[in-house]
């Protein structure tokens, strides 16, 4: 499983977006039209928002391979700067549940998951589900439910 059509997506509208915003931006400054300075303040502001948005915003490429044993998510943030690739391996004995949690009423997804430890049960960082189409969370839930203990 994983959303490589589905993120190149998202970073194509992200750019756009930000693009846009900061031409806009750009322009209200280089061009001799009288435009109101909370415009400015505004656009200003919304480049910082898209880009925080995007950078925290659980956007990431993932990818999970099976195996007999064990399973693999494999996922780095789309956001460009300090993309970091990341892996959790997780043995089929050890796995313990798993966990969606929504941010703004859904609009951002993450999904964590546990593994049973000689300590007790230890969580993962979170792996962003914001890039996934509503089919693809689907299921990766799914999967997860029929793998839980």
């Amino acid at each position: 499983m994983n959303n490589k059509k589905t993120s190149g997506t998202v970073i194509q509208s992200f750019a756009a977006a930000w693009l846009i915003t900061l031409t806009l931006f750009a322009l209200s400054f280089a061009l001799n039209i009288n435009v109101p300075a909370i415009v400015q303040y505004l656009l200003g502001a919304l480049i910082i928002v898209i880009a925080i948005v995007f950078a925290r915003g659980g956007f990431h490429y993932l990818e999970i391979d099976t195996e007999d044993d064990l399973f693999r998510i494999k996922h780095f943030n789309l956001f460009p700067m300090g993309r970091e690739y990341k892996r959790i391996q997780i043995e089929w004995a050890r796995y313990h549940s798993y966990e969606v949690k929504e941010l703004m009423g859904g609009l951002f997804k993450f999904l964590y998951v546990y593994e049973q430890t000689a300590r007790g049960v230890a969580r993962y960082p979170a792996v962003g589900l914001s890039a996934l189409k509503k089919n693809e969370q689907e299921s990766i839930i799914n999967f997860f439910k029929k793998m839980e203990k």
